[in-house]
């Protein structure tokens, strides 16, 4: 009965001592593996004093007693790692089971498990004088849909606008709508949106036989200007060229450079735009009638001044335009970039059967964007942001977003996925 006695009383403060060295475990794992994914995420792991898993697949390691190591501090922060009766190991898994959308860039995981072998008490009388405590945690980089189209205005019913047998279709990505209206998102007459996900600050407003896939999110948060922090290019106008005014079938080869009144272009002609920035200083983007466009590694920015009245960005009547934007440096993936400071009420406009494949930003921070007539907009990789966004009359405005293209954007959380 006594040996009954202690072995029963053994139990329970050795199982009591086991508990809380159980939970110290789960915390201590649990708060190395999110520093140190939250250290990945910021890119600290490769600058701190001593970096960790900088390279395309680091190779795990133990923890010392003293490590510098972000992973190895937190551990020992929370009680596991001080001492030669812990082990500390750090790991880089490069997929984990049941999570399918873990970053596709660098180091997407880090593991932690903790180990403590615990000296037993009255428990030893019954031939058990250790125990061992384990926990493992493990964190990620999780990917989630970027957003192809982004609607700043905050304010406005039908700030993102689809109607008569229009379509709007994004593929690998969201529609981000930050009008906080009852009717924010307006859908009507025949017409279709699909995304991945449609986020909306504000209501919605869907009838007359169109269709919106998935159900948006109503009363969502609203996004930040993704591109508030682009700088605008430097420029002066001083010896800018005039506006070329092509016409009636010219073809012609146009470069970079400051153009005083925009360009002008019509009536059949064939232009081909050198690689390079564009700085429409008044008049803006004019085209219309029958014209080929075409021009790779580009950005045309749109601004204005006291003698050159702001000009929206118009493409009408049977215009075929082919861009792709800059590859590379301060403007890299914006093809038309609106300066921020131009009056409010302009829109853009492509309309009237024109076609246009663009790569890169459309950025209309201050303008509509307007696609209407039978007017297609869209290419594998597009992503536009405008205060208003109105499709209409049989207008179709597609993007495809291709997330295996290195540099591919990717909207990034952090979650402690096991």
């Amino acid at each position: 009965m006594s040996l009954f006695l202690i072995g029963a009383l053994g139990l329970a403060l050795d199982g009591a001592q086991m508990y809380a060295h159980q939970q110290m475990a789960r915390a201590a794992a649990d708060a190395a593996a999110q520093a140190g994914i939250m250290s990945i995420y910021r890119g600290t792991n490769a600058t701190a004093p001593s970096p960790f898993g900088t390279g395309t697949t680091p190779a795990a390691f133990t923890c010392t007693t003293s490590d510098g190591r972000t992973p190895c501090v937190y551990a020992r922060n929370n009680g596991f790692g001080g001492t030669a009766s812990d082990t500390v190991i750090v790991s880089f898994p490069t997929a984990i089971a049941g999570v399918s959308n873990l970053s596709s860039g660098g180091v997407a995981a880090i593991a932690v498990s903790v180990q403590r072998t615990v000296k037993t008490g009255l428990m030893g009388f019954l031939g058990s004088s250790t125990s061992t405590v384990r926990a493992i945690a493990t964190a990620g980089l999780i990917a989630s849909a970027p957003s192809c189209i982004t609607v700043l205005s905050p304010v406005g019913d039908a700030a993102l606008s689809v109607s008569n047998n229009a379509n709007l279709t994004l593929t690998n990505c969201a529609l981000t709508i930050n009008s906080a209206a009852p009717q924010a998102l307006s859908v009507s007459n025949n017409s279709t949106v699909q995304a991945t996900s449609i986020q909306v600050v504000g209501g919605d407003s869907i009838g007359n036989g169109a269709s919106v896939t998935p159900a948006p999110t109503l009363s969502a948060p609203p996004a930040a200007d993704p591109f508030a922090n682009v700088l605008a290019p430097a420029y002066s106008p001083i010896g800018c060229r005039a506006n070329p005014n092509v016409a009636i079938g010219q073809v012609v080869n146009l470069s970079p450079g400051v153009y005083c009144g925009g360009i002008s272009i019509s009536n059949n002609a064939t232009v081909s735009f050198n690689s390079g920035t564009y700085i429409l200083l008044g008049g803006g983007l004019n085209v219309a009638n029958n014209v080929t466009l075409t021009g790779q590694n580009l950005t045309f920015y749109n601004t204005f001044d006291a003698t050159h009245p702001f000009g929206p960005v118009t493409l009408a009547n049977n215009v075929t335009a082919t861009f792709s934007a800059t590859t590379s440096g301060a403007l890299q993936g914006m093809l038309f970039f609106e300066d921020r400071n131009v009056p409010a009420g302009f829109t853009d406009t492509f309309s009237n059967n024109s076609s246009q494949s663009f790569t890169g930003v459309l950025y209309f921070p201050r303008s509509a964007l307007s696609l209407s007539n039978n007017g297609s907009l869209g290419t594998r990789n597009m992503a536009i942001v405008a205060n208003t966004v109105q499709i209409s009359n049989n207008a179709s405005l597609t993007i495809d977003l291709d997330l295996s293209v290195a540099g591919a954007p990717q909207k990034l959380g952090i979650a402690l996925v096991k």
